[in-house]
């Protein structure tokens, strides 16, 4: 769809929801682009959204902090915060396995970067998405099985069947599965577990991800990431 057909689009649903008096969707669907908002249309008109806006908007009411965006500190990318937040141990343990795999070690004065904005990964085309796009603080997978992965599902689907030669870094059970239907004819699909303290010494460190994601779009003609351009 060209641009214009997207604006109307989305124009003609948000008539739609206003009409419903859906203001917990319109909230939700607010940080969508129109790019994104065309692609996921059919989920973000399905009852399940409803119910996923309705359960975000009943723990925002009752006084708990949810992320992002309350406090500033997420960005909505996956492992990255504002800054000036430190990085996270899960970060912190990305960016070492990217100093050792690349022998960036004491190579560069703004490597390891002191901050955990991933913004610059973004802007080179790397999607960083968890499977769920909300959590309340301090409580992990609070919101879980709460309708976010109808969405984010359908995202992988449409990169999957739409996009060619993509590279899926699969960390963690759970990213694993959800990646389970990838064409890993069509795409490079890498595993490994999750760079979390508790979890990266079993895995993730050697894994080479960075590196092999870096080969392969090369392979394929595609402009390789620069994993420390980060400021």
């Amino acid at each position: 769809l060209d641009k214009s057909a997207v604006n109307k689009m989305l124009a003609e649903c948000r008539r739609r929801l206003t009409n419903r008096s859906n203001k917990n969707v319109l909230n939700l669907i607010q940080g969508i682009s129109n790019e994104w908002f065309a692609i996921l249309l059919e989920q973000i008109e399905h009852d399940k959204f409803q119910q996923l806006a309705d359960f975000i908007a009943k723990e925002q009411n009752s006084g708990v902090t949810i992320y992002p965006p309350i406090e500033q500190t997420s960005t909505g990318l996956a492992f990255s915060v504002c800054r000036p937040v430190p990085a996270p141990p899960s970060l912190i343990n990305m960016y070492k396995e990217i100093s050792s795999s690349m022998n960036l070690a004491n190579s560069n004065d703004n490597w390891p970067p002191k901050h955990g904005d991933l913004t610059g990964w973004a802007k080179q085309g790397v999607l960083l998405l968890n499977a769920v796009l909300t959590v309340r603080s301090s409580t992990p997978n609070s919101h879980k099985d709460k309708g976010w992965e109808f969405l984010t599902d359908a995202a992988i689907r449409y990169l999957n069947k739409n996009r060619n030669n993509l590279v899926f870094m699969l960390w963690g059970a759970s990213a694993q599965k959800q990646g389970q239907s990838v064409d890993r004819k069509r795409h490079l699909v890498l595993n490994a577990p999750h760079p979390s303290p508790l979890s990266a010494s079993r895995g993730f460190f050697g894994c080479g991800h960075f590196e092999k994601a870096n080969e392969y779009l090369k392979q394929h003609g595609i402009k390789p990431i620069d994993w420390t351009k980060l400021d």
